[in-house]
């Protein structure tokens, strides 16, 4: 059964660093693979081991993303694919999407293509809906089981209020929860091999995509990116009785001038 993974590398939330008019400076925060890929590689890399097949690992950006290709390899992908062209710069999710299923379909079948609930930069949980409607085949969004046949997939799903169980053929596009499974760590092996491998790399001219229906052509354009300000701890009122930490409360927002 052969498996692609969508893989985005993004700024690390827990160390972002600003410079001086707030915007996030992308020298001094470190990149790391968006948290949710994870656990879409290694629900494709289950269902390798259950019914052979490959996995592969696709991603888009400049051309350090490797980093996360080949950390992608270490933990059981086995093949990789980077698109990486300056004309990409600014590209919404439509124009991302575009690019990836344009090259999903020069790569070959694929029976699950796999991807993140959402990335945990910008959150929109769109690009993989996209891929499946460029691409034409069904999607399965906030999976958090699976049962995999030799003709078809079982899904269950969160929803608002519930859950709800999916089958359908292959082939068909599934985006991950966290609580689908444990990614598994990299061996010293499997690191050592991997940061050997070479990353092969498509531009927009390879996959035949016009310059004009990405970056600065996106249906949508990012004017600005900043961290949030970091809010003022709150106060934590725990007096012996109601009746004190009523008071107290009361004494707190008169000193405030909230009442």
């Amino acid at each position: 059964m052969n498996s692609l993974v969508l893989i985005k590398k993004v700024f690390d939330n827990e160390a972002i660093v600003t410079d001086a008019s707030g915007q996030i400076d992308p020298k001094r925060t470190p990149s790391i693979m968006s948290a949710y890929d994870k656990f879409a590689l290694e629900a494709a890399v289950q269902l390798k081991e259950k019914f052979g097949g490959s996995v592969t690992a696709l991603s888009i950006g400049e051309p350090d993303s490797e980093t996360v290709l080949k950390e992608a390899l270490s933990l059981g992908a086995d093949d990789t694919l980077l698109i990486s062209d300056p004309a990409l710069s600014g590209s919404d999710g439509h124009a991302e999407s575009l690019a990836l299923a344009t090259a999903i379909k020069k790569l070959g079948t694929f029976e699950v293509i796999f991807a993140g609930v959402q990335t945990t930069d910008d959150n929109d949980s769109q690009v993989g809906p996209q891929v499946a409607e460029l691409l034409g085949i069904p999607t399965i969004t906030h999976a958090i089981k699976l049962e995999a046949a030799d003709n078809k997939i079982t899904v269950t799903k969160k929803t608002d209020d519930d859950l709800q169980v999916v089958e359908t053929p292959y082939p068909v596009l599934i985006t991950v929860e966290d609580s689908l499974n444990t990614p598994r760590y990299a061996s010293i092996k499997s690191k050592m091999t991997a940061k050997r491998a070479k990353i092969k790399t498509s531009s927009l001219a390879d996959l035949g995509i016009a310059a004009d229906k990405v970056g600065k052509g996106s249906p949508t354009q990012i004017k600005e990116v900043f961290a949030p300000e970091k809010k003022a701890a709150g106060i934590l009122i725990n007096e012996d009785s109601a009746e004190a930490s009523a008071k107290k409360l009361v004494e707190q927002l008169a000193a405030a001038k909230l009442i």
